[in-house]
Order: structure tokens, then sequence, then C-alpha cells
């Protein structure tokens, strides 16, 4: 299928100007961080039953070969779809949302982002906008921002489960308006999805992590502008992209700084704790591709296994990754858009053995112990952050990796490594 304007843009030149905040930080060499000191608050992040939706996924152009349930959007932009004002063209977003229900997802979160020229106000540094001049500015009129979202809730009601705020705040190639705006468009969205669809969630404009700078200096500011307002929200998102060549350790990192950002500001605990986009070794201006990507191998299913338990461990449910294309692209470091990808390998796999079992939490340390329960049948996934360690299983017990191969009969003590086994 060939691919759109809005699917090239996101995932050509644009997608790899866009997701570097301050520079080219995903070029960096940044060499994996050690794990994380784990506070005993997050050691029982369990409690839920694994959904499809738990495994997001993105793709533009077809029907993903991973076992997700959710799918995101961040395109077309509201400046494609009000090109001038009161003026609409849904052809974009209606395909996608076709293609969605086509691909049998029930679970669609759309993203705005893209404010139009004739919406727009001056900004403070326009040669960082990737998306046009305005498309990185506050409303100049909040009635704007509230005619367009009332028409896009009001025209694709029971069909866009999920609606987020806006894309990226922390990044001046998206957002460039104060927080404080950010609050009020969010309050809106939140206003008008409670009058018009009320079964569709709103879930808080996604901050970036990588760049610590310009999380700290906007998230805080954004989370009291909500708190202000009641927190008009059912979820809070952020993007733990690791920067440079970061794994998962670095990505708990981030996770952790989200979280701990999260409880200051005093987020009650109805609203949920999401990441809607996730990759890791991101290719910046001159990146290239061939085959699996810069990451694969056994080291493509080692992080995409661990991007998802890592999330559940940290209260983060729903998670989201970026993304399924029909070909190698540049910008993601763990390419998916073939089945036989040790990635979808691993993503289908930890799919297959946890969806519709309920995760009952992690043990902290090193070697990490998640415990599972799948129709009255009790499991593990053990993994360490660093090295190997010996884990005691007791009886009888079969041990299958997430990256496949034979499963082995084991009993007494088994020796775990980064690779995520099950033990059932």
């Amino acid at each position: 299928m060939g691919m759109n304007r809005a699917g090239r843009f996101l995932v050509s030149a644009a997608l790899a100007g866009g997701l570097l905040a301050g520079g080219a930080v995903f070029t960096a060499t940044a060499a994996e961080a050690a794990p994380p000191v784990v506070s005993a608050k997050y050691k029982s992040n369990g409690g839920f039953k694994v959904r499809p939706k738990n495994f997001g996924q993105h793709s533009y152009e077809v029907a993903p070969g991973t076992h997700s349930g959710a799918l995101r959007f961040f395109a077309p932009m509201w400046r494609d779809m009000e090109p001038t004002r009161g003026s609409y063209n849904w052809t974009q977003l209606d395909t996608y949302v076709t293609w969605a229900e086509a691909w049998g997802y029930n679970d669609v979160l759309f993203t705005f982002r893209g404010t139009p020229q004739w919406a727009a106000g001056p900004v403070p540094y326009p040669t960082k906008e990737v998306s046009g001049v305005g498309s990185t500015s506050a409303p100049t009129s909040m009635k704007y921002w509230k005619q367009f979202v009332k028409a896009v809730v009001t025209r694709y009601k029971g069909r866009i489960t999920q609606y987020q705020a806006w894309n990226e705040v922390t990044s001046p190639q998206f957002y460039q308006g104060s927080a404080g705006k950010m609050a009020k468009m969010t309050q809106i969205l939140y206003k008008m999805v409670q009058k018009y669809d009320r079964k569709a969630v709103v879930v808080g404009a996604s901050v970036q992590t990588h760049v610590v700078d310009a999380f700290r200096s906007f998230t805080p500011k954004y989370l009291s502008g909500l708190r202000k307002k009641g927190w008009p929200v059912e979820a809070l998102a952020g993007h733990f992209y690791p920067a440079g060549s970061g794994g998962p350790n670095q990505r708990l990192r981030q996770i952790d700084m989200f979280n701990s950002t999260l409880n200051r500001a005093g987020v009650p605990k109805r609203v949920n704790r999401m990441d809607t986009e996730v990759n890791y070794s991101l290719g910046g201006a001159g990146a290239t591709c061939s085959g699996n990507g810069r990451i694969g191998g056994n080291k493509a299913a080692m992080y995409v296994a661990r991007t998802y338990l890592d999330g559940w461990r940290r209260g983060i449910r729903q998670q989201y990754w970026y993304l399924w294309t029909t070909e190698c692209k540049d910008f993601p470091g763990i390419q998916m858009y073939a089945t036989h990808q040790p990635g979808v390998k691993s993503y289908n796999r930890l799919a297959k053995w946890t969806t519709k079992a309920k995760f009952k939490g992690c043990s902290t340390g090193n070697l990490v112990k998640c415990k599972f329960v799948k129709k009255g049948s009790k499991f593990q996934i053990m993994f360490t952050e660093q090295g190997k360690s010996d884990a005691s299983v007791g009886g009888k017990k079969q041990m299958c990796s997430v990256k496949g191969g034979r499963c082995k009969t084991v009993s007494g003590k088994v020796r775990v490594t980064k690779m995520p086994v099950r033990i059932s």
C-alpha cells in the first residue's frame, strides 16, 4: 500500500527531527545505565488483568503483525483537518479509523497536534517547528480549540475510544505554548468528551522524559494546572524513549522520574499512567536502516519483552510500540515490519503468555520475578536487570524463553539472565 502524505511525514525526516528536542539527543552515545534503585512502593504494582489493550502499537500503512489490542494515531494534524476556520477535511482520519476497525482494533487512541496557521500566534522558536508555521502555538482563542474538538468527538463517537490532548508538549518541535494553556486545552477536551462521548477516555498531553531539563521545567506546571482544574483526565502519559543507546534500565530511570513527579503533584489514584510511544536507539539526521535495524537478534527480543514488563511493574499499564511499517525505516532502532523478526516474535510470545492473566506484581532487586495467574494456574516471568543470577524454582517446572526455542524441564535452581523466561 503506497504511503499517503501524512504517513510519509510520520516515518521520514520530520519524525527524525520531531523527536530530537534540544538538539541531536538520540544520536549521542549513552552507555546502558545501571538499574535504578526501586522504591518499595512500586513492588506491588499488580492487581490488574492483562488485556489486549495493554499491548499498544502504531501503524499508518498496514495491519500490524503483532498481537496488539490498541492502536494510536497522531496524524492527521489539526491544521490538516481544519485548514480554514470551520471548513473540515476528514478524509485522512476517516481512513485511519476505518483501517483500525478493519484490522480488528476496538481501542483507538487519537492524539492532537499541529495548530492551523489561522489559529496560531507567534512562537519563541519558529525555526524548531517541524510541521509548519504556527504549528506549535497554543490557539490564540480557546474558542477555536473547543469548536474543533467538538467536531472531532461528535464525528468519531464510539469509534475513537481515547483522546490525547497533545503530542510531546515538552518538545519545541511540537508545542511552544505555556503549560497553563495546555492545561486549559486539556480541560476543554475533557468537557467536550464528557458531553458528547462519555465512554471515551481523555489522556493528558504526552511529555518526553529523555530531555530532563525540558521535562522538569514544563511537567510540574502542567500538572499544577490540571490539579487546579480538578484533574480533567483519566490518564497521564510519558514517552520513555531512552536517550542515545540507553536500554531498558535507562528507560526505568525515566519512568521513575515521571512517577515521582506525578506523585509529588498529588495525581489521584484514579488517573492511570501510560507510555504512548516507545522504541530504542532512535535515528537522527543521517541515520540509515537495513535488515532488523540498529538493534536486532536476542537484544531486540529482550528489549521488547522488558518494555512491557518494566512498564507494568512501574504502574504503566498501557504502552504503545512505535511502530509497525512495511519496510525498514531510518527512525526506529528496533524494526517491526515482519513476523519473523526477533522483536516481533518476543512481543507476540509475551502477549500470548500474559493476555487474560492476572498480573500480581514483581519483586525488586537485580533478579526480577513477576507473578501471574492464568486460568487458575500460577506462573512467573523472571529476568535480571544486569548479568546473571540463580533463582530457586522448587519442584519440576517448565522454563521457556521469550526469544523462542524449546522449553526446558527444570527443578531446584536455574540460571536467569537478562532474557525474560517463563517458569510454569
